[in-house]
This record gives structure tokens, sequence and C-alpha cells, in this order.
């Protein structure tokens, strides 16, 4: 963590904790991944459009909890943290490819983010 003391996420305070408890230190920055965050709005629809428009064209590991992230404590308490590792490095992928090309995101859904510089999702498919 002296390398990396910034870390990007798009539930901050789900992975400052984790962070925190793994690695026994307090002084981890975890930034929220802004504006790709509202409701019905995951990481893996935002990753899903990157794909869909072409714009990642990248090969992805195989997730053993298909982006359910409920499932990783289930996984934890019988000590399988080799599935927890696998999911948490398709997670992480999502996130840098997101991350990297936020101003393309931005850019497409500029009409769709709020004054506090977040998604604002809406009921139909006109928005």
């Amino acid at each position: 963590m002296e390398r990396h003391p910034r870390v990007h996420a798009f539930n901050k305070h789900f992975e400052y904790y984790g962070l925190r408890s793994y690695l026994g230190v307090d002084s981890i920055y975890v930034e929220e991944i802004q504006p790709f965050k509202g409701r019905g709005w995951t990481k893996d629809k935002f990753f899903q459009e990157l794909v869909t428009d072409g714009i990642v064209r990248a090969r992805m590991p195989i997730d053993p909890f298909n982006g359910d992230s409920t499932l990783v404590f289930h996984s934890w308490t019988n000590g399988d943290t080799k599935s927890i590792l696998d999911h948490n490095v398709v997670c992480l992928l999502k996130e840098h490819y997101i991350l990297e090309h936020q101003d393309y995101l931005y850019r497409k859904h500029s009409h769709r983010i709020n004054d506090g510089g977040w998604y604002e999702s809406c009921e139909s498919d006109e928005c």
C-alpha cells in the first residue's frame, strides 16, 4: 500500500473495510469512481457497455461468482480463498477499464450526470 496509497472502487466503504481488515492498516484512501454509480447501473453494466460499444476488447478471466459479490462471505467461511481472489481479479479489471475509459462514458452519459457528480438513472429507456 505504500506504493499505491490511493485505491479506486465502486463501493468505497466495502473496499476500505476489507483492505483495512486484511492488511491491518488504517491509512488506506479509497476514492469512489464517479460518476459511474446509480440505481440499476453497476460496474458490470458499465463494463458491458464498453464491450458492446467496441471500446474494450479484452478477454476476461472467469468470475466464479458470476458478478455476485454476496457469495464472497460464504466462500470465506468455507476457506475458499482462491474463488475470492479470482472474483476480485475480475472486479479489479472491470474497474480498471471503466476508470481508463471514464471520459468516453462521461461524454456518452453527460446528460444523466447530476450536480453532485453521480449518474442519475431513470425509469424509461427514453433518457
